[in-house]
């Protein structure tokens, strides 16, 4: 792609997400952020706390050249940066390849390592792409420097696909960092908002079948309720999400598994594709 193409590209991918987060949060896009002085293109609150700006220039001295970074702000205190410039487009909707840089915080660096797929070594025609794409639009080079390794974030895969993990990974960072943050003996809840979304039908004539197929325990811890879950504790868990495909599909029995309330919040926490049963187990240990 050509420097303009690829500014284009980097621009409408950049502008596109914060237009989506706004969509999603019912929020009003800002030109300006009340927390930094930073030249942005524009930027959208995640909640009261936390906003998402998309950064013309990013760093200590405009004199450093970074640009094209989506940073996610703690009021005025920085969480995260993504490097925009590090993506490579096969077109202006939909990109090739994204590989994340190790961050620094180390509660992103659990969370990366935890839910994403990091790569020891990336295809060295890759490195040399992104690089020569930063010095071809006049980004910082060195910003590249870190790339032999990384977390493969997206692959062939449309700006709209790629928006949706990237808003579900800043929500659960959000609630990670709010955690952390919060030093308050008291939170306010309870406010009325406004709520408009599209939920995915789902059928419930499989639960039975394929709990008692499981023997009405978890196939990665191995709870089982008494009398047969009749309580029903146990969740019957979709080994493909049905978020990932916007056709209504046929499940079967086989893409079905059953699972407890916690392993089954385990799996979810492996995007797109959930850990599996053996996966959890391993990951239960890791916790536990």
């Amino acid at each position: 792609m050509k420097k303009s193409e690829i500014r284009k590209a980097i621009k409408t991918f950049g502008n596109g997400f914060i237009e989506y987060v706004a969509e999603k949060k019912l929020s009003k896009v800002y030109k300006k952020s009340q927390y930094h002085q930073y030249d942005i293109y524009q930027g959208v609150e995640l909640n009261s706390d936390f906003q998402i700006d998309f950064l013309k220039r990013w760093g200590e001295s405009n004199n450093q050249n970074k640009d094209f970074y989506l940073v996610l702000w703690h009021k005025e205190k920085y969480m995260l940066e993504l490097i925009l410039s590090r993506i490579l487009f096969a077109n202006n909707r939909e990109i090739e390849c994204w590989y994340l840089a190790t961050p620094q915080n180390d509660k992103n660096k659990d969370y990366y390592k935890n839910n994403l797929n990091f790569i020891e070594k990336i295809d060295s025609e890759i490195v040399e792409s992104v690089k020569e794409q930063q010095e071809n639009i006049n980004t910082e080079p060195k910003q590249f420097n870190r790339v032999n390794e990384g977390y493969l974030f997206a692959e062939n895969e449309s700006f709209e696909d790629v928006y949706k993990k990237l808003y579900e990974m800043l929500l659960d960072l959000v609630d990670i960092h709010s955690n952390v943050e919060s030093k308050e003996s008291h939170w306010l809840e309870g406010e009325s908002k406004e709520s408009a979304y599209l939920r995915k039908t789902r059928q419930t004539g499989y639960i039975s079948i394929v709990k008692e197929r499981d023997s009405y325990k978890c196939t990665a811890c191995g709870l089982a309720p008494k009398n047969n879950d009749k309580i029903g504790l146990l969740c019957v868990h979709h080994l493909n999400p049905l978020s990932l495909t916007d056709k209504v599909v046929k499940t079967k029995t086989d893409d079905l598994v059953t699972l407890c309330p916690n392993c089954h919040k385990i799996a979810h926490k492996k995007r797109p594709i959930p850990f599996t049963a053996k996966e959890i187990k391993a990951r239960r240990k890791e916790m536990l």
